[in-house]
């Protein structure tokens, strides 16, 4: 159970940012059904787990309003102070080490490198490659399986969505679950609350005009559902310009179905 208390957040740890509401760089409306909302601030987050070899302790658990995920801000032995993911079952007090050498405690939290884990551990918050920050599996509940290690270079992972991927045997990732895994049995009690998100009406394309959708005009039906730039919205390939990353995934979601 996670314990939620004294959530006033450590201001060296937050900075203000410009809010785009779904704009590009020139103005231009890129994500529809964005703006408006409560304004956040953000709060800087440690994905790479800069602190190594020094013991820490979760001093307490914080609200993120950027986050499905609670926070934990962690103190460690020499003073430092910082904002992880906070995993499912630890608890306030609890300790965890940052290590990149043969450690063999794995308590939830702990940070390791991924052939530092036994086969079948459930492990979250990943990086793709040494010396980069978590990359996957940082949402609510997420998670990610060993499920062999490929020589010394390479571990197959089984993602929550029972992809296949091959990442740097490297690479750090933290042991167990991330929190809040009820997160999506969340509903919202009306749309005033979903317009405090910064999320916008949105409107359906066959009540739009031609000129704004390929669905408007005075007739229904007849076409594929598409995007109104006319790509196929469901049951379409979304991954033609993803060859370099194609590589690595052994066995895709769609084949597991």
């Amino acid at each position: 159970m996670i314990n939620y208390f004294d959530n006033k957040p450590i201001k060296k740890l937050i900075v203000m940012l410009r809010r785009s509401d779904g704009r590009n760089n020139k103005g231009r409306i890129t994500s529809y059904h964005r703006g408006g909302g409560v304004r956040k601030k953000f709060r800087l987050l440690d994905f790479s787990r800069s602190v190594l070899e020094i013991p820490g302790f979760i001093r307490r658990f914080e609200y993120d309003p950027n986050r499905n995920v609670p926070i934990a801000l962690v103190c460690y032995a020499n003073g430092i102070l910082s904002y992880v993911l906070a995993t499912q079952g630890a608890v306030a007090g609890s300790t965890f080490l940052n290590s990149k050498k043969y450690y063999n405690d794995f308590t939830l939290g702990t940070s390791l490198l991924l052939k530092n884990f036994p086969i079948g551990s459930f492990v979250h918050t990943i990086a793709l490659q040494e010396f980069s920050s978590a990359k996957i599996s940082r949402s609510a509940g997420a998670y990610a399986q060993i499920l062999k290690k490929v020589g010394n270079d390479f571990i197959i992972l089984k993602l929550k969505s029972g992809e296949h991927r091959l990442v740097s045997s490297n690479a750090m990732a933290t042991s167990g679950v991330v929190a809040n895994a009820f997160y999506k049995n969340i509903s919202l009690r009306k749309a005033g609350q979903s317009r405090l998100l910064g999320r916008r009406p949105i409107v359906r394309g066959v009540a739009m005009n031609p000129i704004d959708h390929p669905h408007g005009g005075n007739t229904s039906g007849g076409m594929p559902s598409v995007s109104p730039w006319g790509k196929l919205a469901k049951a379409g390939k979304t991954r033609f310009r993803r060859k370099t990353t194609n590589k690595y995934i052994l066995r895709s979601r769609l084949h597991t179905i």
